[in-house]
Parts: C-alpha cells; sequence; structure tokens
C-alpha cells in the first residue's frame, strides 16, 4: 500500500494516467516483483524494477505494469554512504566517551 498525502498532493492533476496510478498504488496487490542491477567498468549503476499487479477497486482489476530505472554513479554513493558511516560512527564514539 502506497498512500503519501504528499505525493498525492505533489503529482495531483499532473496527469490523468498520475492520478490513475496513485489510486492504483493505495491498495495495490503485486503478482511480481522483479529487480535487476547492472554495474558497468566507469562505476555507473543502473538499478531496473519491474511491478506488476492490480488494484482490485480500479479498473476492476485491471492489471497495471510498473517500469522503474534508476542511474547512479556508485562510487559516489558508496564514498557518500561511508562518510555518514564514519561521521555516525565518531559521533557515538564521543557520546559513549569512547576512544579520543
Amino acid at each position: 500500500h502506497i498512500r503519501s498525502a504528499t505525493a498525492r498532493a505533489y503529482l495531483s492533476n499532473y496527469d490523468e494516467n498520475v492520478d490513475l496510478l496513485m489510486e492504483a498504488l493505495e491498495d495495490f496487490h503485486y503478482e511480481t516483483l522483479t529487480l535487476d542491477i547492472d554495474k558497468t567498468a566507469s562505476e555507473d549503476l543502473t538499478a531496473r524494477l519491474s511491478v506488476l499487479g492490480n488494484n482490485p477497486n480500479v479498473l476492476e482489476g485491471h492489471p497495471f505494469q510498473l517500469n522503474i530505472r534508476l542511474d547512479s554513479n556508485i562510487e559516489q554513493l558508496m564514498r557518500a554512504m561511508l562518510e555518514g558511516y564514519r561521521i555516525s560512527n565518531e559521533a557515538l564514539r564521543r557520546a559513549w566517551g569512547l576512544g579520543r
């Protein structure tokens, strides 16, 4: 279930297909879900999410196929995650008075 007042407000009246999708996602029944992740030699990452399902109350249960593609530079993403971990680790050590 995806019930986001923020997303609905942001996307409302954007397009009738988007309105229909938001309505379908409120009680979405998934049949299949696939995730493919590819990394290139240049450290780029492509993630493809594919979802098939329906909402029994929207279009008489007609199926929806959602395909989402995300592209990212994995090296930058990993560096940012490691920096976040380092900062969190240092904050915890200071809070507990460990290793100055």
